[in-house]
């Protein structure tokens, strides 16, 4: 276990321009398809925009998505 968390941090570095951004600018930045990655836990959303957008960096929001 040990291994395998030494060689993700080794691969990906920590997240230092993480930025915090408004639900909507996550939104608009889905239906742009300015999104490479994303993690959603409870009401949390964080991941990485793609290099062409918005210099490609880390973000994180909080926001719901209604399932109707």
């Amino acid at each position: 276990l040990l291994a395998l968390l030494a060689a993700v941090l080794m691969v990906e570095p920590p997240h230092t321009n993480l930025k915090d951004i408004p639900f909507s600018e996550f939104m608009q930045a889905v239906s742009e398809g300015g999104v490479e990655e994303v993690a959603i836990q409870a009401d949390e959303y964080a991941g990485k925009f793609k290099d062409a957008f918005r210099d490609g960096g880390h973000f994180i929001t909080l926001g719901h998505i209604s399932s109707d």
